[in-house]
Parts: structure tokens; C-alpha cells; sequence
């Protein structure tokens, strides 16, 4: 494993166990172990990916599936989730982003819900999440969707996705204090 992605997987786990922390309430248990977290009442994690690397090509189409580094990358998503207390997964209704989510969800035995990426796709998502009161959620989406979503839910310094880049996590924990933002990365590095 490389340094970066042991200091990314590292900094995602330390990061995920802090909003716990902070956002969570925990009973110790008689074996010295805590019960599982839970995100507060009034605040909402969003985890927003972009859909893991697809097939290209003149020939693959408009809903393109992914690749094998694609699966290994919707593999890496699931390992790196399992145990952030995800409630619920959106994606959209493009193959490579319910692909990039199957795993996960089946990872946690939990059914994703599709959202259909149309001109007003930010809006419906930024009404859903905030809807998501004291729950954890995962949004998978595109370069385009993931900082849009991440900007119209408080992060404004959320930024851009480049076409070749497949290894982000935005973190946000809403609150009524405002939006908490992070920048993480997972998987594999993408170059």
C-alpha cells in the first residue's frame, strides 16, 4: 500500500471517527468497548462521491459501465464506509454511479435509492438530504454533480473534479452552526 493512500485511508478513518465524536453520543459498555455512534439529532452526514472510472471509448455509449479498476475503486468505497453508520445511498440512474454504490449497499444490506440527473437533480438532492435528520448518507454522482451538490449544501469550498480524477470524498456534516466540509480521498490514488 502507498504512503498516500495509507495517509488518505488514514485521515478518512480518523475523520469519520471525529464527526462521531463530535456529533454522536456513545455508552460505555461493561467490556470496555462503545456502543455504536450515532449522528446527532439535528445534524446530517453526507458522504458525495463521484462515480468510480468508467469505460471510454467511441463505442461504449452514453451509460458506460465500469472498468476493472472501476469495480476495484466501488470495492474500496464499500471497505472504506462499512462502518460509518451509512442510512441511505442515492445515485443517479446512470450505470456507472449505481454500479459504483451496489457495493456498498450491498456491503451493508441496504437497498440504494435512484435519483434521476436532470436539470434539477441539485435541488431534489439538497430537499432529500435535508430531510436526513441525525442519519448518514451517501450520494453517488458525477464530476460535475458531486461540488455542485457539496456548494448548494454550504461547502462553497468545495472543489472542482477534474474528468481523470475518481478518488474523492466530500464530507459534509450539516448542523444549525452551518456546514462542517472535508476533503478526503480513497482508493487507489488516481494519477
Amino acid at each position: 500500500m502507498s504512503a498516500r493512500l495509507r495517509a488518505s485511508t488514514l485521515s478518512l478513518w480518523l475523520f469519520v471517527g471525529c464527526v462521531g465524536l463530535m456529533g454522536s453520543t456513545s455508552t460505555a459498555l461493561a467490556d470496555g468497548q462503545e456502543a455504536e455512534s450515532r449522528t446527532a439529532p439535528q445534524s446530517i452526514t453526507v458522504f458525495l462521491v463521484r462515480h468510480a472510472e468508467k469505460v471510454r471509448g467511441p463505442d461504449v455509449g452514453r451509460d458506460p459501465m465500469l472498468t476493472e479498476a472501476g469495480r476495484a475503486r466501488a470495492q474500496a468505497l464499500a471497505h472504506t464506509l462499512a462502518h460509518a453508520d451509512i442510512d441511505a445511498i442515492y445515485t443517479t440512474e446512470w450505470r456507472r454511479t449505481i454500479e459504483t454504490g451496489a457495493r456498498l449497499a450491498q456491503t451493508l444490506d441496504i437497498e440504494s435509492k435512484v435519483i434521476r440527473a436532470d436539470q434539477r437533480f441539485i435541488d431534489k438532492m439538497r430537499r432529500i438530504l435535508l430531510e436526513q435528520k441525525g442519519r448518514r448518507v451517501v450520494v453517488v454522482g458525477h464530476s460535475d454533480t458531486t461540488p455542485a451538490l457539496a456548494r448548494a449544501l454550504g461547502a462553497e469550498e468545495a472543489p472542482d473534479i477534474a474528468d481523470n480524477d475518481f478518488d474523492d470524498i466530500y464530507q459534509l456534516v450539516i448542523s444549525e452552526q452551518g456546514t462542517h466540509f472535508v476533503h478526503l480521498r480513497y482508493g487507489h490514488p488516481t494519477p
